[in-house]
């Protein structure tokens, strides 16, 4: 159980760091763009670029939290796909062989 939850986890955290990563690009150039505004004043041409910019990152957000959030469903449907399977083969699997005698005490590990 242990190996599967790194199985999950690590792509999981993976596809936070990536867009962490992106994000904070976005929030660097934005802070270098403004910057470079301060030095300079600017013309109505740079501002209307500014802005474009500024509405290109909004919408490269916007996917990204599209595809984050499309990842987080399929990863549940693809537990609960796994959970079934498993609750499955758990019900088909034969019960265990007697190797003691009857009438001799038996131990029984994992269940109660």
């Amino acid at each position: 159980m242990g190996e599967f939850i790194h199985f999950v986890l690590q792509p999981l955290a993976a596809l936070g760091g990536i867009a962490g990563v992106i994000a904070a690009a976005g929030w660097a150039r934005a802070e270098c763009i403004r910057a470079e505004g301060k030095r300079r004043p600017a013309s109505d041409a740079s501002q209307e670029t500014i802005l474009a910019e500024l509405k290109h990152l909004k919408q490269q957000i916007k996917e990204m939290q599209s595809t984050s959030h499309e990842f987080d469903l399929s990863l549940d449907a693809a537990l609960t796909r796994l959970e079934q399977r498993v609750n499955r083969l758990e019900a088909k699997a034969p019960a265990p062989p007697l190797l003691s005698q009857p009438g001799e005490p038996r131990q029984t590990v994992g269940q109660r």
